[in-house]
Formats: structure tokens, sequence, C-alpha cells
């Protein structure tokens, strides 16, 4: 759990720039380039729409074969312009190649419209049109605020649930980690007391747990391989390097009622026995220490 937390924590943070990335992109300047092909006909004409959420420029650079005008116009133009037929705009431009900047007051649709020059209106022009645009892109801000806000409740949710997850492992034994692995400084496999998941007969008390903190010491100068047995059943094995000392932490099922003596050997790979008896309780924990000779 603690490690989910934490990567949807950085999927989160990594949104959260993502989006801020966005923003900045979206009011910087955005170049586009687009070709024109105006037929050889009179009132003929190409548009380019645009839309910006705060006021902004557009800068124009055009190339053609022969004369074109370009016009710079605000929505309501436009639809005058298609009304009329009179062309009216924030700016225009007229020539074979030119740059015209015109000033967009405020956000909305503006739209770039082309067409043939004065004594051109029946001759077939192409070219090549480039914008740069500044203002607040629409798009790219959509973007980077779904992100910004989708990555800040990633983020809140990967923190809140470590925080979480910390509790849950404080609160947990010592010596008994989750997943049956031992906690720092009780290393080793563990394995659980057989039959303690069995349900026991009608009449026999649920089985509890005690714990059983076992150190071996190899003293000698070759590893060893010892089996654990607890009342003369396996349930761990542990390698013991020379000259080092092993722990590991045993949980064993035990029946409620007065203690009983339990049977702890260490048994080596050349058949040399340790052997303690321990007395168990629920709930307890009892440090054994043998030493391999």
């Amino acid at each position: 759990m603690r490690n989910l937390s934490f990567v949807v924590l950085v999927l989160g943070l990594l949104l959260v720039f993502g989006g801020v990335s966005l923003f900045v992109a979206a009011n910087g300047p955005r170049d586009r380039a687009y070709t024109f092909s105006l037929p050889s006909q009179a009132n003929r004409y190409q548009r380019i729409q645009v839309s910006i959420l705060t006021a902004g420029s557009i800068e124009v650079t055009y190339q053609s074969d022969y004369v074109i005008t370009v016009w710079v116009m605000t929505e309501a133009q436009h639809a005058q312009f298609l009304q009329t037929g009179q062309a009216q705009g924030l700016g225009q431009d007229t020539g074979t190649s030119g740059r015209l900047t015109t000033a967009l007051p405020s956000g909305g649709t503006y739209f770039v419209e082309i067409g043939h020059g004065s004594g051109y209106e029946t001759t077939a022009e192409t070219g090549v049109v480039r914008l740069s645009l500044s203002g607040l892109d629409p798009t790219l801000s959509v973007g980077g605020l779904g992100c910004v806000v989708g990555g800040t409740i990633l983020a809140v949710v990967g923190f809140l649930y470590r925080g979480v997850a910390k509790k849950r492992e404080a609160t947990m034994s010592p010596f008994y980690g989750p997943g049956g692995v031992g906690a720092a400084g009780y290393p080793g496999t563990q394995y659980p007391w057989p039959g303690a998941a069995v349900a026991p007969p009608p009449g026999i008390g649920v089985p509890s747990t005690g714990t059983i903190l076992l150190t071996l010491e190899n003293p000698t100068s070759a590893e060893e391989t010892v089996r654990i047995l607890i009342d003369d059943s396996e349930v761990a094995k542990l390698t013991i390097p020379a000259g080092a000392t092993q722990r590991a932490s045993l949980p064993i099922g035990i029946s409620p009622g007065p203690a009983t003596p339990t049977s702890l050997e260490a048994v080596t790979a050349g058949g040399k026995r340790l052997q303690q008896s321990v007395i168990l309780v629920p709930g307890g924990a009892v440090p054994v220490s043998l030493r391999l000779k």
C-alpha cells in the first residue's frame, strides 16, 4: 500500500508539472504555416480561423506569386463581410509578400482572410501564409487545467494514503512484520505453526500465537545450515556464515489455557542438536539464544 501511494503521489506531481508547462506554452507565441490557392474568379477568398482566451496579437507573413490582400478581422467584422462583401478589419496589407502585425484587443475568435489583389481578380494565385499568434490558447489552457486539477487530486490522495500506510506499519509487531516477514534485526524465513490456520475440533479453544525470538551464534570457522524444529516439526531453516549471528522471529500457534512447555531444537547439517524448552503464553514473546559449538 505504501509503494502504491508513492507511485500515485509521483504521478500526481508529474501531472501538475505537465499542466504548468501547458499553461506556459498556452500563453506563449505559437507559429503556424498554411498554403492557399485562389481560383481565377472574382470574390473568391480563403480564411483561417484562430481563437484565444485573452488579448494578444497576430503577425501574418505572406508570400504569393501575384498580388493578394490580407485582412485580420474580428468575428463581428467577418460576419458583416459575409453579408455585404465589404471587407473591413483590424489590419490589412496588400502585395506579393509582406508582414502584417495586428493587436487583438480581447479574447475571442478572429479570422485571417486572403483574397485577390486589385487587378488580379481573374488570376489564379497560390502562396504561403505563416501566423505567429500570442494570447492564451484555449486548447492548451484546458489541457493544462485538467492536468493540474487531476494531478493535484492524485498527489493529495497519494500523500494521505502514504501517511495511513506509515501509521499501519507503526502499529504492527516490531518482531513479526506484514506478510510473514520478520522485522529488521530478525532476518530469516519464518513459517506459521503447522495447523494454526485449521479450525480446531469442537470443544477445543481457538489457538492463539506466541513468539520465539531466536538468536543463533556460529563461532566456528565454517558456514552452518541449521534446521529449526518445534516439537519435532521443522518450521525454519537458517544459513549462518562463519563467525556470524543470525536472528529469526518464530510465531507459534498455542491454545489458551495453562502454559505448557514447547520443545525448540536447532539441528546442524552434521547432526548436532541444540535443544531448549520454552514456555509460551498467548501474545507473548520469549527470547532464546543458542550457540553452535
